[in-house]
């Protein structure tokens, strides 16, 4: 997969991140993202997140690779979640959305495995299986931190090699 820069994003995606405090610890989901379009959250913060406005559009792909059934749950303006899907593995859906509307990933069980916030395109999600955590390199925010590294963020480069590296 090839990672797309999207400078017209930069100030929002700045402040998305700062909004949520991403320095965490990688979830176990280990999904892959179309980096720059949506981002992803940790469980977490799901308290913390709600619908805020339905202005700008965008639309999310999630794509159920991870040989289990999972659930996409939208997570309304107070703060709830509602079910969108139901997905067995290898099924799909696509989901007209706004930019400030937050998704969540669950397992069979209802447990939180991955939120993510669309961008203004189209965002794909690529639900993995959860065996990828060991297997670090391969989570998406590893991906993200390592190419904000490579720009000169000293912040990603220590969460990165915290993080990420396998020693």
């Amino acid at each position: 997969m090839q990672v797309r820069p999207v400078v017209p994003l930069l100030c929002f995606t700045i402040a998305l991140f700062s909004l949520l405090a991403l320095s965490r610890a990688p979830d176990l989901a280990a999904n892959r993202i179309t980096l720059g379009q949506a981002t992803d959250v940790a469980c977490g913060k799901q308290s913390k997140l709600k619908s805020l406005n339905s202005k700008k559009k965008g639309t999310i792909t999630f794509i159920n690779r991870s040989g289990q059934h999972r659930a996409i749950l939208w997570i309304d303006f107070a703060g709830q979640t509602k079910q969108y899907a139901a997905l067995n593995d290898g099924e799909e859906t696509k989901l007209q959305t706004y930019v400030t509307h937050p998704w969540m990933v669950t397992d069979g069980a209802g447990n939180c495995l991955a939120l993510y916030m669309p961008g203004p395109d189209d965002s794909i999600v690529e639900i993995d299986p959860i065996g990828n955590a060991a297997q670090p390199w391969n989570r998406p925010e590893c991906k993200l931190w390592q190419r904000q590294c490579d720009e000169g963020n000293r912040a990603a480069c220590g969460k990165h090699e915290s993080t990420c590296q396998v020693n």
